[in-house]
This record gives structure tokens, C-alpha cells and sequence, in this order.
């Protein structure tokens, strides 16, 4: 599978990440700025995933309540 930086090993357990302690500053920079959107798009789901959670319980609430 091809990634942003490369190709990613189809077995994880064996990747090697030592070669990551020798970013410079540049990469350094560019990869809290991928952390930085990573987060907030994770942030965004889980708030629409709150939103859509709490919708379906009103829903049943006033379903239940309603008859």
C-alpha cells in the first residue's frame, strides 16, 4: 500500500522505527503538522459521531414516549 512517505511493510510487528529518531527539523515540523490534522479530523468524527448517537436516543426516547 502506498503511503505519504513511502511504501508500509504488510507485516508491522516486524517494521523497524529507529531510522524515525534522526528527523531533521524540517520533517520534524511536517509531521506535527500531519498530527495536528490527523487529530482534528478525529475530533470531527467523534463529534459527529456524538451528534448521530444522541439524535438516535431522542429519537427512541419520543418514540417510546409518544404512544
Amino acid at each position: 500500500m502506498e503511503k505519504a512517505f513511502g511504501t508500509s511493510p504488510s507485516d508491522r510487528r516486524h517494521f523497524d522505527w529507529s531510522f524515525v529518531q534522526d528527523c531533521d527539523d524540517a520533517d520534524a515540523k511536517m509531521m506535527d503538522e500531519i498530527e495536528a490534522q490527523m487529530c482534528s479530523d478525529w475530533m470531527k468524527d467523534m463529534d459527529r459521531e456524538f451528534d448521530a448517537d444522541v439524535e438516535r436516543e431522542a429519537d427512541a426516547f419520543f418514540s417510546e414516549n409518544s404512544e
